[in-house]
């Protein structure tokens, strides 16, 4: 089955939507792509640098692949579908996901 981009957004927005946006950021300062083009730079530096996309998709389809190894019922989707999703998303011309407009409501409402 191929991976849908709805489903994608789900899979992501049930990982991730436990955690506070500070908690997020701090995550994703410890990436390997977020390192990557910071290399040398104090944490509090302006950087325009652009995060390599090699990089990210190598460290996403490591990750992708451990959770499916870990749990069960985690949907076997592949890299290419996982690209796929990433493509439909770009193409729909959304700028934002469907869970981060959730989120986005969920605090104007608190």
């Amino acid at each position: 089955m191929a991976a849908t981009p709805a489903a994608l957004v789900e899979i992501v927005w049930k990982e991730y939507i436990r955690f506070t946006p500070g908690e997020l950021v701090d995550m994703t300062h410890r990436e390997p792509a977020w390192r990557e083009a910071r290399a040398g730079m104090p944490a509090d530096a302006h950087s325009d640098t652009v995060l390599r996309h090699a990089t990210m998709r190598h460290y996403f389809t490591a990750q992708a692949a451990a959770r499916m190894k870990t749990k069960s019922g985690f949907p076997a989707f592949t890299a290419a579908e996982l690209w796929a999703a990433k493509e439909a998303f770009k193409l729909s011309g959304r700028r934002t996901t469907p869970a981060a407009e959730f989120q986005t409501q969920l605090w104007s409402e608190c």
